[in-house]
């Protein structure tokens, strides 16, 4: 009993700890600033948690067949992945649950009415699974794309025109990166009044941006220099 009640235990602390990383990992999100590291990581979460169904999976589907050591008519048997190592025996398993998540085969298939029902019962989910990640991915490849798709427009056209004026090889890289440098220099600020979502923060979160962003150029100045000596609190909403 002391034995059961502690191994729940820790199982509730490896819950815990999983929950912090997880909260870890938001916040770490949450500092990228690029869109596009962004819908990359977003790939990533998806890959990953894949992974873990398919282990998991595998994990039940070798549980069952080796369930009932009595039984000859059990997959573990049938294609003898018994005798092998227990890196075989987890790549086994773990091959069957991918395959039954796309359209792959392998060797390995149901022998007796509890395997062939599992299998049946993943099948089923791995249907909706399957297309909501392919979904997912496609959704995300689109968003990567269309963050440049103007710029990428742009100098499609401008090779084009290159090329059918038959301009040299050393004026093109020029006009290039040329073209780079002032693209880069010219790219606009986003302004605060564009952000609708923003009227949605608290005034304390509003000053607290606010201050973030402007005290750095405007504490220079003695006048708010003063004001922060003196006011610390009240001069973040001078901002």
């Amino acid at each position: 009993f002391r034995m059961a009640k502690t191994i729940r235990l820790l199982r509730f602390l490896r819950l815990l700890r999983l929950l912090k990383a997880r909260g870890r990992i938001n916040d770490l999100v949450e500092q990228i600033q690029s869109e596009a590291s962004l819908i990359l990581i977003g790939i990533l979460k998806m890959l990953i948690f894949i992974v873990l169904v398919n282990h998991l999976v595998a994990c039940v589907w070798y549980a069952i067949g080796n369930f009932d050591q009595n039984r000859q008519d059990r997959w573990i048997v049938e294609f003898k992945v018994d005798v092998k190592n227990l890196l075989y025996r987890y790549s086994t398993a773990l091959h069957w649950s991918i395959t039954q998540f796309t359209p792959a085969s392998m060797e390995v298939f149901p022998q007796n009415e509890y395997e062939r029902l599992f299998t049946v019962c993943i099948i089923l989910s791995g249907m909706l699974i399957f297309s909501s990640f392919v979904s997912a991915i496609t959704n995300a490849m689109n968003q990567l794309r269309n963050l440049n798709s103007w710029r990428n427009e742009q100098e499609s056209l401008l090779r084009r025109y290159l090329r059918e004026n038959v301009v040299t090889p050393s004026l093109t890289a020029r006009i290039h990166n040329c073209l780079n440098k002032a693209m880069q220099q010219s790219r606009r600020r986003v302004h605060e009044d564009e952000i609708n979502i923003l009227q949605l923060l608290p005034l304390s979160l509003k000053f607290e941006l606010s201050n973030e962003i402007y005290a750095p150029a405007l504490g220079k100045h003695p006048f708010f220099t003063f004001c922060h000596s003196c006011l610390p609190s009240e001069s973040r909403k001078i901002y």
